[in-house]
């Protein structure tokens, strides 16, 4: 027993925490915190067994045991084992050993926790009970707080409502309810706290906009009294015209008093004793009482539109309206009862006149009974006078005898009363005489026409066989089959059976065949024919018309075809041609050179006939033999076609010398000197990008630079001088071409001469003699001479526009145009 409880003890000294084993109690480890902490910690190991027992503070093992029998005593077992002396033990000390120092260290590190501990506990609670001091206070303020709310919102809500009184003021109570407010805040300025500041200045805000409202319905009110006033005055002003008014209603009412009274005759019974004389100047008397109650009816509604009386805006009107109103209405009532008394007065006049008229017939055939038939009746002999006199026709014996025997009624002679039969049979008979006739003479009118129709369409039949439309018709397939040939050939390198075809086709279509067919449907569209007949005869030209243009159509679109052809072999001539031109003009050029001759001297040297032009034989001999060109006679034939004026076949001397020009562009601003070394020269001046130059010589090699320099003319001025063609570094200076353009504007016109300017500058009026042709857009123009800047008349205006002279590429004329028409090519 010694030595197991021995070894515990010394097990638990290590440990940190003595146990007696005997107890059933286990040590706790780690549920508090690591020794040595207190406090929130836990307080160490001792304070850990403490709260696992129930709250009940842990003991050392050997308190919790009952006094050693042996020893009487209730000491740990070491102490009550020491014996007097140092360190001596007692004789029991084999039994109950005296601790160790491990095991003492751990009674001082508990003696200390158990010290901090209850130091933590004092702290926690002294914490505890200040906090729940705090807390206290805290809750107190708040519910202070809470009830210092409540007053505020009370407080607001009172002067809020006062707002609400401001807000419904009127001028009468403004005063009132404005004390009220300033009471109400200073009653309220405590409760209000942290409120008082924002209801004071939404107060003054509340006020201002209260007291503009105020201001204007004060505003309101003044204006409106001064408007009362003014309508009182105004109303008094419109009395005085509404009596106007009512007198001006007076007159007109008495106006259609007077147009009825005079219309009274054309009622009822009082129209059968009217004669026609009196309902002439009845109705005279009417329409004069009618046209003075209209200028009464219009005196009232132009007095009303005068002074505006029907202006709904003016307040003293619309109380005067009702007044207005019915004056208006009484106008109108006697405007509609006279003209209903006019138009009844009217409607009755024709039954006036047709009663009358009536009474008048009677009487009239009464008179002329009387006048064939003097007994009072008539015999037959009487019904043929009648006849005769009064429809102007002779009735035959049986017509006579037949009238008669129906007049007379089984009577013996016909009486007045049945003169009406009389009139209506003799009509009959009359009018079918006459449709007998008409009858007649449109059939006599239908042969006619029959036959004038019969005479067109021959002249028409005529048209349709004309020989040039024959002709033309029967030559259209054979050019349909030449076109056919001419499509195959378009591609085809040959030129020569490409033109070929061209010209076969050419020979087929004749639009000239056609003229003197539109010439005589011209001439029948002229003819005049009777109006019965003229839209039978236009639907018929119409017709042949038609015929024609189809043919004409054809006809056209083929000329368009070989144009078109036509334009591909010339442009196709032109590749070929171009090819040539440098290698013919340099052969040329050189000639020239060598002879030392001018573009016109070698011109005249070329010519044997001297007829001041040069023959395509006389180009081609010249060119072989004189100047050893390689190329063969046909495409130097070919050649000299493409630069030949084509009106003339022939080289004039203006062909010949635009075919020796040679023209370069400036393509980099440069300059021009006097010398070919341009160490040696000097600047003439400096050409800009875009300018023509025309090269007069070379190009010839400037041997110190050696770079190609030509010797040329600016076309601006006729600066003339060297220029280089390309630098050393690569740079271009010169480019081919720049005297070939482009017609783009349409109305670009040709003239033999420069128009002239007025000394404002702007140009005369070109005289038509002057003008040549008007250039087609699209069309390529060769330029043979530019207008040189100081030969354009100046003016105060804008510059003129430089003109060129040259050639038209189409058919070789020459002349002057403005260059601004023109494009580069």
């Amino acid at each position: 027993d010694r030595d197991r409880d021995g070894g515990h003890r010394q097990d638990a000294g290590r440990r940190g925490v003595w146990q007696d084993p005997s107890s059933d109690r286990r040590p706790v480890f780690g549920q508090q915190g690591d020794r040595g902490r207190g406090g929130a910690g836990g307080g160490g190991r001792h304070e850990g067994a403490a709260d696992a027992s129930g709250g009940r503070e842990r003991r050392p093992p050997w308190k919790d045991r009952e006094p050693d029998r042996d020893r009487g005593s209730s000491r740990p077992p070491w102490e009550s084992s020491r014996q007097g002396g140092k360190g001596g033990y007692s004789q029991h000390s084999s039994a109950e050993p005296r601790p160790s120092s491990t095991q003492q260290a751990a009674e001082r590190r508990r003696r200390e926790d158990e010290a901090a501990r209850r130091r933590q506990e004092a702290l926690e609670r002294d914490r505890s009970k200040k906090k729940e001091q705090e807390e206290r206070n805290r809750r107190d303020q708040a519910n202070a707080m809470v009830e210092a709310k409540k007053e505020e919102n009370k407080a607001v809500i009172l002067v809020r409502r006062v707002f609400q009184k401001l807000h419904a003021a009127k001028p009468d109570d403004w005063k009132d309810v404005q004390q009220e407010l300033a009471q109400t805040i200073k009653e309220q300025e405590k409760a209000l706290g942290s409120q008082l500041k924002a209801i004071k200045q939404e107060a003054e805000k509340i006020l201002e906009s209260a007291g503009r409202r105020i201001k204007l319905i004060e505003d309101a009110h003044k204006k409106k009294q001064e408007m009362e006033n003014q309508v009182k005055a105004r109303i008094a002003d419109l009395e005085k015209l509404m009596a106007e008014l009512r007198d001006l209603v007076d007159v007109a009412e008495a106006k259609t008093d007077l147009l009825k009274e005079a219309a009274a005759p054309f009622r009822g019974d009082a129209q059968s004793d009217m004669e026609a004389s009196d309902v002439a100047s009845s109705l005279v008397a009417i329409e004069e009482h009618w046209g003075d109650a209209r200028v009464a009816y219009g005196a009232c509604k132009d007095f009303v539109h005068k002074h505006e009386l029907m202006d709904v805006k003016d307040l003293a009107k619309n109380q005067l309206r009702p007044v207005l109103t019915k004056l208006y209405l009484r106008v109108n009532e006697a405007s509609q009862s006279a003209a209903a008394a006019v138009q009844e007065a009217r409607d009755a006049k024709s039954t006036i006149i047709r009663r009358i008229a009536a009474k008048q017939k009677v009487s009239d055939d009464a008179a002329l009974f009387k006048k064939y038939g003097e007994s009072g009746s008539w015999d037959k002999q009487a019904v043929v006078r009648y006849a005769v006199a009064e429809f102007g026709f002779k009735l035959a014996p049986e017509e006579a005898a037949n009238i008669f025997r129906r007049a007379c009624a089984g009577g013996s002679r016909v009486q007045l009363a049945r003169m009406h039969i009389v009139r209506s049979l003799v009509g009959i008979l009359r009018d079918e005489e006459l449709q007998k006739k008409l009858q007649s003479e449109r059939e006599a009118k239908a042969k006619e026409l029959q036959e004038t129709k019969q005479r067109l369409l021959e002249r028409l039949s005529g048209v349709e066989k004309e020989p040039g439309l024959v002709e033309c018709e029967s030559l259209l397939p054979k050019a349909d089959e030449a076109f056919k040939k001419v499509g195959t050939l378009a591609s085809h390198p040959n030129m020569e059976a490409f033109d070929a075809a061209i010209a076969g086709a050419e020979q087929f279509v004749r639009p000239t065949l056609l003229a003197e067919v539109e010439k005589t449907l011209e001439t029948l569209k002229k003819e005049t024919v009777d109006e019965e007949l003229s839209s039978w005869w236009a639907a018929e030209l119409n017709k042949r018309t038609l015929q024609l243009s189809k043919v004409r159509s054809r006809v056209v679109r083929m000329e368009t075809a070989l144009k078109a052809s036509r334009d591909v072999l010339d442009r196709v001539r032109t590749q070929h041609a171009e090819k040539i031109r440098a290698s013919v003009v340099g052969a040329l050029r050189k000639h020239m050179s060598e002879q030392s001759l001018s573009s016109q001297g070698l011109f005249k040297t070329m010519q044997k006939d001297k007829s001041g032009s040069l023959s395509k034989a006389e180009f081609v001999e010249f060119l072989r033999a004189s100047c050893g060109s390689e190329h063969s006679e046909e495409e130097l034939g070919r050649f000299y076609s493409h630069i030949s004026n084509r009106s003339l076949s022939a080289i004039d001397a203006d062909g010949f010398s635009l075919l020796l020009k040679v023209f370069n562009r400036v393509a980099e601003g440069t300059t021009i000197t006097s010398g070919l070394a341009i160490k040696d020269g000097h600047v003439i001046r400096r050409v800009k990008k875009g300018e023509i130059i025309e090269v007069l010589e070379g190009p010839e090699k400037e041997e110190i630079a050696g770079i190609m320099r030509i010797r040329g003319m600016a076309v601006k001025d006729g600066a003339t001088g060297w220029v280089t063609i390309a630098g050393n570094q690569g740079t271009t200076y010169l480019e081919d071409g720049g005297n070939v353009y482009k017609v783009t504007a349409s109305d670009t016109r040709l003239s033999r001469a420069i128009p002239k300017r007025g000394e404002d500058g702007k140009p005369i009026e070109e005289a038509p003699e002057n003008v040549i042709r008007s250039l087609v857009k699209g069309e390529i123009f060769e330029v043979l001479e530019w207008e040189k800047e100081g030969e354009a008349p100046e003016s105060g205006g804008s510059a003129p526009p430089l003109r060129i002279r040259g050639r038209a590429r189409a058919d070789g004329a020459i002349g002057w145009t403005a260059l601004t028409g023109m494009e580069a090519v």
